[in-house]
């Protein structure tokens, strides 16, 4: 299954993700294809897959056309992101273009909110964990004073 980059692209969160991944249930259980009924993404992913306005392609070929796209969907990496604050879209779209920079798959973002990070963030991909937040500078600084006073 390819998408346009441009498509795919426009899937910043799991938030979104899930939201399209629900769309698409939704046109798989109906009966016709009407796009003026669903999320304004999903019209051009089922337009790149040659489903448009209420034509009723075969119902054998939509199943399958969905059940790609929804494998396609599933599979797109994820990293994890746990912010001190509530991140508005403007702030998701500009983390998920510097994060997208150079690969050649699309990173979709898991977004959450931490308060107790304070301020900063955390970020978990394939593995890899790495803490931006002032709580863990605040922890080391705390350890290094209580060290120091009892050496």
């Amino acid at each position: 299954m390819q998408l346009s980059r441009e498509v795919i692209a426009k899937i910043y969160t799991t938030k979104e993700l899930n939201d399209l991944l629900y769309q698409i249930a939704k046109i798989g259980e109906s009966a016709r294809t009407n796009l003026a009924e669903v999320n304004p993404g999903v019209p051009e992913v089922l337009k790149e897959l040659g489903i448009e306005g209420n034509r009723e392609p075969p119902e054998e070929d939509l199943a399958k056309k969905l059940k790609n796209l929804k494998d396609f969907l599933v599979k797109l990496p994820k990293a994890r992101l746990e912010f001190a604050f509530e991140p508005n879209e403007e702030f998701i779209r500009k983390i998920s273009r510097l994060l997208n920079v150079g690969r050649s798959d699309h990173l979709v973002l898991e977004i959450t909110v931490k308060r107790d990070l304070l301020a900063g963030a955390t970020i978990e991909f394939m593995g890899n964990f790495r803490d931006y937040s002032y709580a863990s500078i605040l922890d080391q600084v705390v350890k290094e004073k209580v060290k120091g006073a009892f050496s």
